[in-house]
């Protein structure tokens, strides 16, 4: 718990400090998104095993869907340039459906697990807007799991995860993993149709790097009759389409910015 909240701390003075900085350029304008995230994540795991186990040295990388609720909001400075009209830097937060895919080799059938965590997304962003019709970003922060559900295509008596009734609460996933948070770094393509000058629709694409989470072994071995895990993690390396709203930045290239 003290691990995540030196991370909250430490991205909340971030963004309050470059909120606080640039509010004081007179030509910034406010810039906010509402978007809707969705596409597949394909999970990346690293495992060493104890002991000759099939499923465990049959382990396979799945993909899986994600799907998500995030804001976006700060300040739009415009650049005097006439392609790279502005660039945007603004703190992001919401909601992510963020999935950990594995299937393994129980012969004859194969079991598949997926914990499906639900996640606080919290991080920064920066835009660059090329004719203001087109964005591109580069941005990133944590994914904090405070839920998850475990969904498994069989019944296996001896489960290579955890299972705990198809539900991991938060105190669960810390005793789970020896990380506490999922770090990200993303990047974006974004296009805009504007309604009006401060209102448009906003259409896009994105990619996101998640880096390791690392079960506690452990607790792992405990599932089992006899010490297997030596290590296991995972990433993953999600990708799809950005849908959403944004609210602030004008889009005329006719009419003039505040300055």
């Amino acid at each position: 718990m003290l691990c995540i909240k030196k991370h909250i701390i430490k991205i909340l003075l971030i963004i309050a400090f470059l909120l606080y900085s640039f509010s004081f350029a007179l030509f910034a304008e406010i810039d906010f998104n509402l978007i809707v995230p969705f596409g597949y994540s394909f999970t990346f795991s690293d495992a060493k095993i104890k002991r000759s186990y099939n499923a465990l040295i049959s382990l396979k990388n799945q993909d899986y869907y994600e799907v998500g609720v995030q804001s976006q909001i700060g300040y739009n400075f415009d650049t005097k340039n006439s392609i790279f009209k502005s660039i945007s830097i603004m703190a992001e937060i919401g909601y992510q459906l963020s999935p950990m895919s594995i299937s393994y080799n129980t012969t004859p059938n194969e079991l598949t697990n997926n914990i499906l965590f639900h996640t606080l997304h919290i991080g920064l962003i920066q835009k660059f807007y090329v004719l203001d019709r087109l964005s591109f970003g580069i941005g990133g922060g944590i994914r904090i799991p405070f839920s998850a559900d475990v969904k498994v295509n069989m019944d296996y008596f001896m489960n290579p995860i955890p299972i705990n009734n198809g539900k991991y609460d938060y105190n669960y996933i810390k005793s789970l993993f020896d990380s506490r948070v999922i770090p990200y770094i993303k990047l974006t393509m974004d296009g805009y149709y504007f309604f009006n000058d401060f209102v448009s629709l906003m259409i896009g694409l994105y990619i996101t790097y998640s880096m390791n989470m690392n079960f506690n072994t452990d607790k792992l071995n405990s599932n089992l009759p006899m010490e297997y895990y030596h290590k296991l993690s995972y990433s993953s390396i999600g990708a799809g389409i950005n849908i959403g709203i944004s609210i602030g930045r004008k889009g005329s290239n006719e009419i003039k910015r505040i300055e």
